[in-house]
């Protein structure tokens, strides 16, 4: 019955490649043509900002996180499929990026055990405009996906001007204090999840908020990460 009821629901909401919208069986994530062709991060990557080393921009720049990864760029179909994801509820795109970033987590912080995962909030204001958060869907698919519980840890309490209009410098500047703790969690070692890295700002300021409240260490994962090339383009 459970196998009917499947193909029922396949045959009138067919499960589509995040990427490029290609119907694709229920098991695979995306399709063939993108598992080949979508901007992973490969190589040597920065041990802070988790990009390759040939487009990290991180030097200088004090995070209050431990370290970033990211299993994606955010360029081509997967900046496409992020801004529909973001801005136009396509929210059937987080089990896919749950299971590309779970790959690179699992490689990536093999030795590190996680207390829970919580993602960067939004104001009440932006929440009620966009009628979800984006990055907690994501965070949510990864929880199941991880096997890790989810905690909404975070809050924030006032509006800023939106990251994608600003430069590097203006990005922190506009998200120094801007998040704030829900409790207090002695000890805790924290998934901290958003949907793209640019400067690494909000989630600095997040890692502030959550180590402020008595974690003792915040790593971060994101669906995808800009080159240096996108960060003054708005995006």
């Amino acid at each position: 019955m459970n196998r009917l009821a499947d193909i029922i629901i396949s045959l009138f909401f067919p499960h589509r490649c995040p990427f490029c919208g290609k119907t694709v069986p229920s098991n695979m994530a995306i399709c063939k043509d993108c598992a080949g062709t979508l901007p992973y991060v490969t190589g040597k990557t920065c041990p802070r900002c988790g990009r390759g080393f040939e487009f990290c921009h991180c030097r200088g720049n004090k995070f209050a996180f431990e370290r970033c990864v990211s299993p994606l760029y955010y360029e081509g179909s997967v900046r496409k499929s992020i801004i529909n994801f973001k801005f136009h509820a396509k929210q059937s795109s987080a089990a896919a990026y749950a299971a590309l970033s779970a790959q690179m987590i699992k490689r990536e912080y093999d030795w590190q055990q996680f207390d829970f995962i919580t993602c960067v909030p939004l104001t009440k204001r932006e929440f009620k405009k966009r009628g979800f958060n984006q990055s907690e869907v994501f965070a949510r698919a990864l929880s199941r996906k991880l096997g890790i519980p989810y905690k909404d840890a975070l809050c924030k309490p006032r509006d800023v001007k939106p990251q994608r209009t600003l430069n590097s410098e203006e990005r922190w500047l506009n998200t120094a204090g801007a998040f704030s703790a829900k409790g207090s969690f002695p000890g805790a070692v924290v998934l901290l999840i958003d949907d793209v890295i640019t400067t690494g700002a909000t989630l600095s300021d997040c890692a502030r908020a959550l180590k402020e409240a008595g974690a003792k260490q915040v790593f971060c994962a994101t669906i995808a990460c800009t080159a240096p090339n996108k960060i003054n383009a708005g995006q």
